[in-house]
């Protein structure tokens, strides 16, 4: 009896055990569009850095370095309230969001273009200004010094302005163009904290807001441009994933854009050079918390390229430090 006990428990014990090997594995195939309405803007929400908070009286003058290494130099007097009172007591509190390393850009779903021209980006900087509770503006005239270190002194940097529509940013602006007057961005030196000389670009924003140092990418290999399209599993689309093309050797990552054609759907992007080495990398949301990952490197080449990319079940966790690795 025992044997016979013993005969039926141990195939049982085993479909167990594969079946939590499963889950490690999952790929959402089989999921249903019930299964994958989540948001995706949520997920990128959760895994985004911090925000750097900083306070003093906002009438004064104030110089700090945020946690990548910036500097930031706010002149006295410098904001007003929305409706023009320059008439101001108390603490400010200004917020920091620095953009560096390319798998924050994708965290901030920051574009990668201006007027149609692909960009590498040196560091991206949202500010932001409150007193009381109440937002705050820059003072006619007023610009902040934004100090970024840079490992050397190599190419022309420009400074633009984040469009934004829908609380995101649809476009990098130049700066030249939105206002008047616009210091151009030059190289200098600066002490660190410790009192180390480094390397710098000073860019000057008129403006709180999303700000972008960053150059026009210019193509070693070939001037030509390709268009690269990405599909990705049944149900997943623009609502609940995001697509990213993230260049292995320069700081530039491209979003790719959504198209629902005849809900056979792919995202696809125009502005991709040819005989780059890029890392395809998909994030996507679903219900009950469930988040994916895929990614594959490749070359892109001199014809409209189409990649399938498979997704995996992965935590916030691991997508969080596979960011962390581009």
């Amino acid at each position: 009896m025992r044997l016979r006990w013993l005969f039926l428990t141990i195939p049982l014990a085993l479909l167990l055990l594969g079946c939590q090997k499963d889950q490690d594995v999952f790929i959402p195939y089989e999921l249903g569009a019930e299964d994958l309405k989540g948001q995706v803007a949520n997920l990128l929400d959760e895994i985004a850095s911090t925000t750097e908070t900083f306070q003093w009286e906002v009438n004064d003058a104030q110089t700090f370095f945020t946690r990548n290494g910036s500097r930031l130099a706010i002149p006295a007097n410098a904001f007003m309230t929305l409706d023009g009172s320059e008439t101001l007591e108390g603490q400010i509190e200004l917020k920091i969001r620095e953009v560096v390393h390319k798998g924050e850009m994708i965290k901030f779903q920051l574009p990668a273009q201006s007027s149609g021209r692909l960009l590498e980006t040196l560091s991206a900087l949202h500010i932001e200004a409150n007193l009381n509770g109440q937002p705050l503006a820059l003072r006619t005239g007023i610009s902040i010094d934004w100090d970024i270190p840079a490992e050397d002194f190599t190419g022309d940097f420009n400074l633009f302005y984040g469009l934004e529509e829908n609380g995101l940013i649809s476009e990098w602006a130049g700066a030249t163009e939105v206002y008047v007057g616009q210091a151009p961005v030059r190289a200098i030196k600066i002490l660190t904290q410790e009192g180390a000389s480094l390397n710098a670009y000073k860019a000057q924003p008129q403006q709180l807001g999303w700000w972008n140092c960053s150059r026009f990418a210019m193509s070693e290999v070939s001037p030509e441009e390709m268009n690269f399209k990405v599909a990705l599993p049944l149900h997943f689309n623009g609502q609940n994933s995001a697509v990213y093309l993230v260049f292995e050797n320069r700081k530039t990552v491209v979003p790719l854009d959504w198209n629902d054609i005849e809900h056979d759907g792919q995202f696809s992007s125009p502005l991709v050079p040819v005989g780059e080495d890029i890392i395809v990398v998909a994030i996507a949301k679903g219900t009950l918390d469930r988040s994916f990952l895929g990614f594959e490197s490749l070359t892109t080449n001199r014809a409209s390229q189409t990649l399938t990319l498979p997704l995996n079940q992965r935590s916030l966790h691991t997508i969080q430090q596979y960011l962390g690795s581009l």
